[in-house]
């Protein structure tokens, strides 16, 4: 039941080691035997957005004037290499946060440059 209900998110059906979204609107995921081979389903940025938008609140964050994402890493990291500590936030959905602070970091760079996600 969950799976089938996830397969219908942007934010929710991917895999955050491959996987991509394009800055193209479509109401679900692209998913088939040949995407899931070769990395997994297929967002969409703007569906990844609208679906940030409407998660913010339930984590403290106002959608219209989001705090400033997570800076990028300061040189080029490796695929094994332990991700660097979050920054300290009191709050019981810190991880949560610093997790749609990236996405929507992404997604708006995505639409405003017309350019790819990609996880690899």
């Amino acid at each position: 039941m969950f799976e089938s209900t996830a397969q219908e998110s942007h934010l929710v059906w991917h895999y955050d080691h491959a996987g991509a979204y394009v800055p193209v609107d479509f109401a679900s995921p692209l998913s088939n035997d040949g995407l899931l081979e070769g990395g997994g389903p297929l967002g969409s940025s703007h569906g990844l957005l609208r679906e940030l938008l409407q998660v913010g609140p339930a984590l403290g964050i106002d959608p219209a004037n989001p705090p400033a994402p997570p800076a990028p890493p300061a040189r080029p990291t490796d695929l094994e290499e332990p991700a660097a500590p979050i920054p300290y936030e009191d709050s019981p959905f810190a991880r949560e946060r610093h997790v749609w602070l990236s996405l929507h970091a992404a997604a708006t760079r995505s639409l405003g440059q017309g350019s790819m996600i990609v996880f690899s």
